[in-house]
């Protein structure tokens, strides 16, 4: 059953009221609501999605049909009707020029002299790219390449002709009679202390270094013996933006629909940071606020709540997991999949890889914000009457963001007010968890698997 209670077109003049500014569209003059680009609709999208970011409110029952032998899969890939990758960079430039009190105009620039497109442009690739690199959520598997015997140095970037590689955050060598072995994160004063000299002693890599390697590469420990291939699953810089490019229609920021706001307040936070009469330090805090807390729920958030494989429940486990306990398991033979393992947000893999009969990955997720507010006017917001008031708390901090100086002070109040909330609907659900370890496969991963220093404190406490 869904909710009934609320339009979005209620929810705009709901909206609109609180800021004083209700009457017809067409007279709505300090916030929009144009046809095309509605101003308070924005404000009111960003709120459900920053909301389902923070809660994980909305999930939802799917299941996807799983290709004959084939181990990863992309879950946005799979399931692209709860979550797939949609927004663009010519919203959040519609959003950011709002914030800035701008006028709305995502291809040209038709503003005042503080700001250009392209620093609006730049800001948000530099903030996704930030992102990606912060989170880690997003991970690519890239296609094995060829590596010579004796090659223990090898360039990344020109074996996957790419200049975007952030981080590498698993790897498996490929023998010739194509055998997979586990390459573990090592370092090159570790291999030192296993054996000495081992530069000249070539074998079959048990580790991979970045630690002294030179940028885009990766030194293999021992050096291969034999000629094989490289696995490699990276995280990777986005594609340049572009809010011209596809006809007008913009580029993709290929991150999750739910942690968006994140890119755009990072961006934000980088615009008003910078000195000269733009400078804002009150609401740049605001925003790097936001985008810590964003990417900090992004990093802990589960998107599989619980899985089945053919109908069988299944507890999804991680991926180092599953490389520990099954060596080798990318080259075993086809069959009905048995275990799930969940490396990030996009990536997951199944053992072995099905066999040529119908297999099937089923289960709960926390999909996208799409499925809360309603494209049209006329449709209805999907949460409960109590959750309305939290909705319009956040979208009211968006509207009155832009207005700066001390208009702008009383907003804090409206953000604690919406994060409040969030950690209540949170606690309810912490509460209702028999079973800890329900949510941990992020946090084990990253303990697995670190990219960051992590003092014992916050080990202990994750």
């Amino acid at each position: 059953m869904q909710y009934t209670h609320t339009s979005l077109a209620t929810l705009k003049t709901l909206l609109a009221t609180r800021l004083g500014d209700a009457g017809s569209a067409a007279s709505k003059v300090t916030w929009t609501d144009a046809a095309g680009h509605s101003e308070l609709g924005l404000y009111l999208k960003e709120a459900c999605r920053t909301f389902q970011g923070l809660t994980s409110f909305f999930r939802l029952r799917s299941q996807a049909v799983l290709s004959a032998g084939v181990n990863f899969y992309d879950l946005p890939t799979l399931f692209p009707n709860e979550l797939a990758y949609t927004v663009v960079d010519q919203e959040l430039i519609g959003l950011i020029q709002y914030h800035l009190y701008e006028p709305y105009s995502v291809l040209a620039w038709t503003g005042g002299e503080q700001f250009t497109l392209t620093d609006l442009v730049n800001a948000l690739s530099r903030a996704r790219n930030h992102f990606l690199d912060d989170t880690g959520i997003i991970l690519t598997r890239k296609n094995p390449f060829a590596v010579g015997a004796g090659a223990g140095l090898v360039d990344v970037g020109a074996a996957l002709n790419s200049d975007r590689i952030i981080d590498i955050m698993r790897a498996q060598w490929i023998d010739p009679s194509n055998r997979y072995y586990n390459v573990w994160r090592s370092d090159e004063i570790y291999a030192d202390s296993l054996r000495a000299k081992w530069t000249l002693y070539p074998g079959i890599p048990y580790g991979f270094s970045i630690f002294g390697a030179p940028p885009l590469s990766v030194q293999l420990t021992p050096p291969p013996i034999n000629n094989g291939k490289l696995e490699l699953v990276i995280i990777e810089g986005g594609v340049t933006l572009d809010p011209t490019a596809n006809t007008n229609a913009g580029t993709l920021l290929a991150v999750p629909d739910n942690y968006a706001s994140a890119v755009k307040w990072g961006a934000v936070a980088d615009l008003l940071s910078r000195e000269g009469p733009a400078k804002d330090p009150f609401r740049a805090d605001l925003a790097k606020k936001l985008y810590s807390i964003l990417i900090g729920m992004a990093m802990n958030t589960r998107v599989i709540v619980n899985a089945e494989l053919d109908g069988r429940p299944v507890k999804p486990d991680t991926l180092f997991a599953l490389d520990a306990a099954h060596q080798g398991w990318e080259g075993l033979s086809t069959g009905a999949p048995a275990d799930l393992a969940v490396m990030s947000h996009n990536l997951i893999a199944v053992r072995p890889a099905p066999d040529s009969s119908p297999h099937t990955l089923s289960g709960n997720l926390v999909v996208n914000a799409s499925f809360i507010i309603p494209s049209a006017d006329a449709g209805f917001v999907q949460v409960g009457r109590e959750l309305i008031e939290t909705l319009l708390d956040y979208a009211e901090f968006l509207a009155v963001f832009k207005l700066g100086g001390e208009e702008s002070k009383g907003m804090s109040v409206l953000l604690e007010r919406f994060l409040a909330s969030c950690a209540s609907y949170n606690s309810k659900l912490a509460g209702a968890i028999k079973a800890a370890e329900a949510t941990m496969v992020p946090q084990r991963q990253r303990i697995e698997v670190p990219r960051r220093k992590m003092p014992r404190a916050l080990q202990d406490r994750i």
